[in-house]
């Protein structure tokens, strides 16, 4: 029983972990990601794409006229 927590636990950590990780760029908006609050990438195409969690964040913008 005490192993089915910990397993239990461990996968709601890697769960998380992953989650915030992962990004999907939609194909009508445009991503900044930012690092302490500075730009350090853009992302224009559309897809999965990946940052630095905890450290780095992701702000979206409408990319339609």
């Amino acid at each position: 029983m005490r192993f089915m927590n910990l397993l239990i636990g461990a996968a709601v950590v890697l769960v998380t972990l992953v989650y915030s990780i992962i990004y999907i760029v939609d194909e009508r908006e445009k991503v900044l990601v930012l690092q302490f609050g500075r730009v350090v990438a853009t992302k224009e195409e559309p897809g999965l794409a990946f940052k630095l969690p905890f450290i780095q964040s992701v702000v979206r913008y409408d990319d339609r006229i």
